[in-house]
């Protein structure tokens, strides 16, 4: 189990390196085209039935959300519809899990969904300028070091950063660089070993004291938050570079 978290490690650190590279020796007008590529590569590398997924999610949340630009008199049916479909289409797949034996939710699909509609309630809301073709909006609702494990971004905040024209920057090279480690850190030296510590109790919890079942208990809410967190810190990072 170590030897494949250690190849998951190693394979995220050569795949990402292999995309900055190409990212940092391409014109600026051409790296949005690069991330549109990676997105559903990176989708499809788990399975195309994940992309296709994605795919109708982005379609259905920006035809209303250029519904709502284009009808803003019919603004609130076209949200309620929005949240209809995308908490449905989460309910769908939970319900799923449970039905059906060896099956999982796809992945991403919690993030990039909050994402979609979260976009549309902007739209309606006017807090963002209208992204115009699909291809841009595709960009952020796929942006893939966001797809598996959040945080969920808001179009405002991304989109404008996509936007511009990048420049080499030391300063984010070190802060990304120190994220990405201190996420690795937090994942391999801390939430794995207190999950190694203390899973047993959640198996033979009747084999242990009160005591230790509170310390055992406390030791899990911190796995529980340095492998979250670890995620986000390592997403973090790898945006900054």
């Amino acid at each position: 189990v170590l030897f494949e978290k250690i190849m998951t490690a190693f394979y995220f650190v050569l795949t990402g390196l292999i995309f900055l590279c190409v990212y940092w020796n391409i014109p600026c007008r051409h790296r949005r085209l690069l991330l549109l590529i990676c997105n559903p590569l990176f989708m499809c590398a788990f399975g195309i039935e994940f992309f296709l997924l994605h795919l109708v999610s982005a379609v259905a949340n920006f035809t209303l959300a250029r519904s709502i630009q284009a009808f803003p008199t019919k603004g609130r049916a076209f949200v309620t519809i929005a949240v209809l479909f995308n908490v449905g289409l989460i309910l769908f797949y939970k319900i799923k899990v449970q039905t059906i034996d060896s099956y999982i939710i796809p992945l991403g699909l919690s993030y990039y969904t909050f994402v979609n509609l979260g976009f549309v309630l902007d739209t309606y809301r006017k807090k963002i300028a209208p992204i115009q073709t699909f291809f841009n909006f595709y960009i952020f609702s796929g942006f893939f070091p966001t797809f598996l494990m959040g945080p969920i971004e808001r179009a405002e905040d991304l989109w404008g950063q996509l936007a511009q024209n990048r420049t080499w920057n030391w300063t984010l090279l070190s802060s990304g660089s120190y994220l990405i480690s201190l996420g690795l850190f937090k994942k391999f030296v801390i939430a794995d070993r207190l999950h190694d510590l203390a899973n047993p109790t959640n198996l033979y919890a009747h084999h242990f004291s009160g005591i230790s079942l509170w310390i055992f208990y406390l030791l899990s809410f911190i796995q529980i938050y340095c492998d979250f967190s670890s995620y986000i810190d390592i997403v973090r990072g790898f945006a900054k570079l």
